[in-house]
């Protein structure tokens, strides 16, 4: 895994964020809408002569955040 797979994927990750915090924006004023939220994770590192390689973060889940 290179670097640019790891900034790739954080780039990916941020994106997919971002669009839930748009939805949370557009749909402030829905009755009966619940805040959503990404939950992001370490993805495990790989293993080389070097010693650890990390490959960045990913959404496991969008939890919806209830009051």
């Amino acid at each position: 895994m290179s670097l640019l797979n790891v900034g790739a994927r954080a780039l990916l990750t941020n994106q997919i964020a971002l669009q839930t915090t748009g939805n949370n924006i557009a749909n402030v004023s829905t009755p009966g809408y619940s805040r959503q939220s990404a939950h992001l994770v370490t993805v495990p590192g790989q293993y080389s002569p070097q010693g650890y390689i990390g490959k960045g973060v990913a959404v496991e889940t969008i939890l919806r955040n209830h009051s």
